[in-house]
């Protein structure tokens, strides 16, 4: 193997990983995007699920933003694991 071939080797593994890499981490940003949308339709439909007397709704969707502020907290505001 030539060292133009073994460049070239070394380029196409950097090139997969660096893909690889861009594609998880575009389905983390997407996951993170959907619970986004999730908790503010919650944080939205609290106070229309209120108006039309649906009480038990409204504390239900209270008590799932109230979990995920619990979480955060814990997390001190931040989203990462380490």
């Amino acid at each position: 193997m030539s060292p133009t071939e073994s460049i070239n080797l070394l380029d196409w593994v950097l090139v997969k990983v660096q893909s690889e890499q861009i594609r998880v981490l575009a389905g983390i940003k997407l996951l993170h995007t959907t619970i986004w949308f999730f908790f503010a339709g919650c944080i939205v439909a609290i106070p229309i699920a209120g108006a039309w007397r649906q009480f038990r709704w409204a504390a239900a969707l209270s008590g799932l933003v109230l979990v995920e502020c619990a979480i955060l907290a814990m997390n001190r505001g931040s989203l990462s694991v380490d």
